[in-house]
């Protein structure tokens, strides 16, 4: 079980921490709330309730600030998933190949309207399902629209991505560059894993840009949800030795292109009622929490 899963769970360890805990977290959902109420959102054209356009949307980040080391990416945990019974070793391998040859390509920060946008925002939502190979439970993977594809090589696996997907990432990505491109990236870390991770059944991050965890949300809720604030407050306080020197927490809203931040030791200060409590104390409180819970 996952900290997300934990937080849906409200007799997990996690949970009631909050609960007992964290319980004042009002003022920042309703601050989510107003950012995800802007005027002018990106909309899709197609209907979808899983997360694979968050998913493609991570992946469209993780590049545009840097990231360029596809072997610990989340979707090669999913290709193992694939491979042999969705999808052959050789095409997976010359998939993750014919990936590098394109990064190498583009710049940082680069949103160009360009024959290599197009391709890697193919290569994106390609990662996505493959990474619901690995988040997803093994029931579920038969309606993978991999498990029906037949592709011989990765052109073919490209093909995958419809005009509808594609347009849809495109105009994340407008806002993305809008937003982002003024930004310093500095002392960037890509998917952050905790040194209590395990203490929860697996925790990782999206990004860490200059000590602000960051979650980036694509969704078209118009309403905030209390996990999410808890999920970003959870990861901090699994990073029992501040190995991140985590200052603040904050979320990146794709459709909307906001970006909402707070300092984490205000965050966690007013979520607890308690303006003396420290981030070192309520982390080893939180340790204790789940050492003593024995799940």
């Amino acid at each position: 079980m996952s900290l997300t899963s934990q937080l849906k769970s409200g007799t997990s360890p996690v949970s009631s921490f909050f609960r007992d805990r964290l319980p004042y977290s009002r003022r920042f959902t309703a601050e989510l709330t107003k950012a995800l109420r802007t005027a002018d959102p990106v909309r899709p054209s197609y209907k979808d309730s899983s997360n694979l356009a968050s998913l493609a949307f991570d992946y469209r980040v993780r590049f545009y600030i840097g990231g360029r080391d596809t072997g610990s990416l989340p979707a090669r945990k999913g290709a193992q998933i694939c491979s042999g019974s969705y999808l052959s070793e050789n095409l997976i391998s010359e998939f993750f190949h014919a990936l590098d040859e394109l990064l190498a390509q583009i710049p940082v920060q680069s949103l160009a309207k360009s024959q290599f946008e197009e391709r890697l925002l193919r290569y994106c939502i390609v990662l996505a399902l493959l990474e619901q190979f690995y988040r997803a439970p093994p029931q579920y993977y038969d309606a993978s629209p991999l498990a029906k594809l037949v592709a011989n090589n990765s052109d073919e696996l490209l093909e995958i991505a419809d005009d509808a997907r594609l347009d849809d990432l495109s105009r994340l990505g407008d806002k993305l560059h809008t937003r982002l491109s003024k930004i310093k990236l500095r002392n960037v870390v890509i998917g952050p894993e905790f040194a209590g991770s395990l203490d929860v059944g697996g925790a990782d991050g999206d990004l860490i840009i200059d000590g602000c965890l960051l979650d980036v949300k694509v969704s078209n809720a118009d309403r905030a949800r209390t996990s999410w604030i808890r999920q970003q407050i959870g990861y901090a306080l699994l990073d029992y030795t501040n190995e991140y020197g985590i200052d603040r927490i904050g979320f990146y809203l794709g459709r909307q292109g906001a970006l909402v931040i707070w300092r984490l030791v205000d965050t966690v200060r007013e979520m607890a009622g308690d303006s003396s409590v420290s981030l070192s104390s309520l982390r080893a409180e939180f340790r204790e929490h789940l050492e003593k819970s024995g799940w």
